[in-house]
């Protein structure tokens, strides 16, 4: 879609599902695609996903939506009609299971993983903190519903170590 649209927090438009459609269409026809799987891990793309023929929707439902303080009512309607209308809906912990369970057709409970042998060893290039302290470290989103208050605490708590925070910061944090 044209632009760069705000698919965590508003409802694509009738202009942007208009171009998305047409755009995954002409790579179907390119790819001359007969059977169809799409894996989609957001409500934003429902419009999408469930028009394409000979196609299975699988929600791979990574995120509690309704949690986030920007998420549009619009968003959450879309991802109710995504785990209504999915042929599959997978989670990846037991509470968000239980959530779907009652509007899922099917549903699946994969937990998170990551490849043992790719993780077991310590690279050469790790972060090391100039002053040699214990680093204390987060990675992922740093948005509206992050707890700065209880990274505070946890930064007094733990005054000897480097608080590390590794992430999109759209809520400027880094200024506290």
């Amino acid at each position: 879609a044209k632009g760069a649209p705000m698919i965590y927090s508003v409802a694509p438009g009738v202009e942007e599902i208009t171009q998305l459609r047409g755009g995954i269409g002409e790579v179907l026809d390119w790819a001359d695609s007969q059977r169809n799987v799409s894996i989609v891990q957001h409500p934003f793309w429902h419009s999408v996903a469930t028009v394409l023929p000979n196609s299975r929707v699988v929600y791979d439902c990574i995120d509690h939506h309704e949690g986030f303080g920007n998420t549009d009512t619009a968003v959450l309607s879309l991802e109710k009609a995504l785990i209504v209308n999915a042929d599959l809906t997978i989670t990846t912990s037991s509470w968000l299971d239980e959530a779907i369970s009652l509007q899922a057709r099917r549903h699946l409970l994969i937990r998170n993983a990551a490849e043992y042998e790719h993780f077991a060893h310590a690279t050469d290039a790790i972060f090391r903190d100039e002053n040699g302290r214990r680093i204390i470290g987060y990675y992922g989103a740093i948005a509206e519903w992050f707890d700065q208050d209880l990274i505070e605490k946890v930064a007094k708590r733990f005054a000897d170590c480097c608080l590390l925070l590794i992430g999109a910061d759209t809520v400027h944090a880094q200024a506290r």
